[in-house]
């Protein structure tokens, strides 16, 4: 998945959220997905779970990684430690539900999940995932357009993206 589709992903499902989305943050979370072997909207649910994908007001890290007890503050770091313990914890407890309460919790593949991290996870990536389906099937209305321009404009005025691409 490319940055720019999960920005228009994220627009479409978080509008209320578009015009603070960063593609450099987006792009990170991409990368990380893609070198790792995670879905995308599984790692990006994560770090909209942990920091809105960056767009909270304040937030210690972009996926909610510490190392010895101290967030990570590098988006791309974050983004790159994240993507590989889910990974590995897919691959030990065999199931996202329970590789996602693992990583909250960090007690393995039998970690209870008290606050439902991992269902609220999941939900998200599965939201993530029917607007992709959507928009490749072409089932959307156009509304969201208004949304994805929206979006395009704000990458731009950032100078995230150029006026000719």
């Amino acid at each position: 998945m490319t940055p720019a589709a999960l920005v228009a992903l994220l627009a479409l499902t978080f509008p209320a959220s578009a015009h603070l989305l960063r593609l450099d943050v987006v792009a990170a979370i991409t990368r990380a997905a893609d070198v790792h072997h995670v879905p995308a909207p599984v790692l990006a649910a994560v770090c909209w779970a942990e920091s809105r994908v960056g767009t909270a007001p304040r937030y210690a890290s972009l996926c909610g990684v510490r190392v010895h007890h101290a967030y990570v503050r590098s988006d791309a770091l974050s983004a790159d430690l994240a993507a590989l313990s889910l990974r590995r914890r897919r691959a030990e407890c065999g199931s996202w539900p329970r590789a996602l309460a693992a990583y909250r919790w960090g007690r393995g593949c039998a970690a209870t999940d008290p606050t439902g991290y991992a269902r609220r996870v999941l939900v998200v990536a599965q939201r993530l995932q029917s607007v992709a389906n959507r928009l490749h099937d072409r089932r959307l209305p156009l509304l969201p357009t208004v949304v994805i321009n929206v979006v395009v404009d704000y990458t731009r005025a950032r100078g995230y993206i150029h006026a000719h691409e």
